[in-house]
């Protein structure tokens, strides 16, 4: 990584620059969940404050994670699901500068999202589908290369990131993007799909932002974090990863980490100039954060 890129990355992820996103707030948790903030991972934890390039992943056997933007945006994760929040986005196959995270609430990389908002605000960003600013329920899926997102109320745009093509979606159609490829409008969602919907999305819960106006929690540190589990994410779109070698550049002290990026290094080219620099200095890490979004 060059110097001139990591100076302007800094500046991008800078605390000033940050300050300037909304934030959302983590307002329910049932079960466990992972936040990946800067190169450290935390255990989730309700009252947690989150700004953009958080990762959060949710346990297999967690029923539910909420999320409530200042906006009134609320999204709903069900179990075994990744999302990044304001990711530095991909519009019609060209990058949107890093200043515009508001572009997305998130990135829909696994699992299940339900977002619902009474105002007009942007829908997520996925391998599938960009959906332009709505007001309603959307409720999406995406699991490996297929992808459904039904519009349970309200109308909705949406553009297939294959191939660019606009699909207009109806209150009660879905969006359907198949192994095959293609992406495509349907009256309804694919057969069963919807008896596969967590049993939590069922339920309508109102707003509970205003529960947290005082400091954020503590956030308990979790052990470092391997290759395994951010594989997801480093073998993702390339727009998407384009900063993981500066941000997670401290992993590379670590033999495992290191030699699992070299291996794969097909995988994630953009490491190649990373693994050039010496190994960076291990950082001190304090034993309570009470900021969950620390400097990277």
């Amino acid at each position: 990584m060059s110097a001139p890129l990591l100076v302007a990355w800094a500046a991008l992820h800078s605390p000033a620059a940050r300050a300037a996103e909304p934030q959302a707030v983590l307002t329910l948790l049932e079960g466990e969940a992972t936040l990946v903030v800067g190169a450290r991972a935390y255990s989730a934890v309700v009252g947690a404050r989150l700004g953009a390039g958080v990762l959060l992943e949710t346990d297999a056997k967690a029923s539910l994670l909420r999320l409530e933007w200042p906006d009134g945006t609320v999204l709903d994760l069900g179990p075994a699901t990744r999302v990044m929040l304001r990711p530095p986005a991909v519009v019609g196959g060209k990058p949107v500068p890093q200043s515009s995270y508001s572009t997305y609430p998130y990135y829909l990389l696994q699992g299940w999202a339900k977002q619902s908002q009474t105002a007009v605000v942007p829908g997520p960003l996925s391998n599938a589908f960009e959906v332009q600013a709505f007001k309603g329920v959307l409720v999406s899926q995406v699991d490996g290369s297929s992808a459904v997102s039904f519009a349970e109320t309200g109308d909705k745009q949406f553009v297939s990131r294959r191939n660019g093509l606009p699909l207009a979606v109806r209150a009660g159609q879905a969006a359907v993007l198949g192994s095959d490829g293609v992406a495509q409008m349907q009256a309804r969602p694919p057969t069963g799909w919807l008896q596969r919907i967590p049993r939590a999305f069922r339920d309508t819960l109102p707003p509970r932002a205003a529960q947290f106006k005082g400091a954020p929690p503590a956030l308990k540190l979790r052990a470092s974090l391997s290759y395994a589990a951010l594989q997801p994410w480093l073998t993702a779109e390339p727009a998407l990863r384009r900063d993981f070698p500066a941000r997670f550049a401290e992993l590379l002290r670590e033999r495992e980490f290191r030699a699992a990026v070299t291996r794969q290094l097909a995988q994630h080219p953009e490491w190649e100039p990373a693994l050039r620099l010496p190994k960076p200095k291990p950082k001190p890490v304090p034993a309570v954060s009470t900021d969950p979004e620390p400097p990277r």
